[in-house]
């Protein structure tokens, strides 16, 4: 759908948001506004006083005529050297919206399906257990390994597509699925508590082809899963 509906701006020349002039602080304008009046007055002054008290009627003209001149610096930057400024800015921010857009391209052109996809076939081809967590239990050394120590991408992916991930777990914890994708599903559960997986993960411990109602005839591997389907299960509960 992104991509679908995308217009570059790069082509079209779209930049509402960039385009003319990139105005300062209304109160510079009318701080110059009023400087200019205040000239003005004071030269109105200068005219009144200049014949009874003609050295504070010079002062007065003096100090309008500067007033006067800093009042016409003052738009001549606003309206002329500001516009180079403004043309700088605009630049700079077509620059940086240009490379956001081609990040975000990349990131969404991979939907959370693929990604996990992309997770569920490493993680069935490894011998380890794999889990989100660092360090790996003690118990556990040599057998476990931690699958990724930087997972700030799965919490964005959490947050902002968390419907399409549940989708993809609630396929994971069946009794059919491969050890290997089960562990990873729980963590991910557990550490992100994941309540709309609740009740799943938790009949599937209790009342699943590999649970607890067949714990004499299982692994101590699956053993250890049903274990963490348990701890993922209370860790989604209110209160934990």
């Amino acid at each position: 759908m992104f991509r679908a509906k995308r217009k570059d701006s790069r082509i079209e020349g779209n930049d509402d948001l960039t385009e003319g002039y990139v105005p300062t602080s209304p109160a510079t304008h009318i701080f110059l506004f009023f400087l200019f009046l205040g000239a003005l007055g004071l030269f109105w002054l200068a005219e009144a006083i200049k014949d009874h008290h003609p050295i504070r009627g010079q002062i007065a003209e003096h100090t309008a005529s500067a007033l006067i001149v800093a009042s016409v610096i003052g738009f001549s930057y606003e309206f002329l050297v500001h516009q180079y400024r403004a043309r700088t800015l605009r630049n700079l921010l077509r620059s940086q919206s240009d490379k956001m857009y081609d990040a975000l391209r990349v990131y969404m052109l991979t939907t959370p399906e693929e990604i996990l996809n992309l997770l569920e076939e490493i993680a069935q081809q490894t011998k380890e257990i794999p889990t989100l967590y660092s360090p790996t239990r003690e118990k556990r050394k040599g057998d476990e390994y931690t699958f990724a120590k930087k997972i700030w991408f799965f919490d964005t992916l959490i947050d902002v597509r968390r419907k399409e991930v549940i989708k993809v777990l609630r396929n994971w914890i069946g009794s059919d699925k491969h050890i290997n994708l089960r562990f990873l599903a729980t963590d991910f559960i557990g550490r992100y508590r994941l309540r709309e997986l609740e009740d799943e993960v938790r009949i599937e411990a209790l009342l699943g082809t590999k649970g607890f109602k067949h714990w004499q005839t299982l692994s101590t591997e699956e053993r250890f899963c049903i274990l963490n389907y348990m701890w993922a299960a209370s860790r989604c509960e209110i209160p934990t």
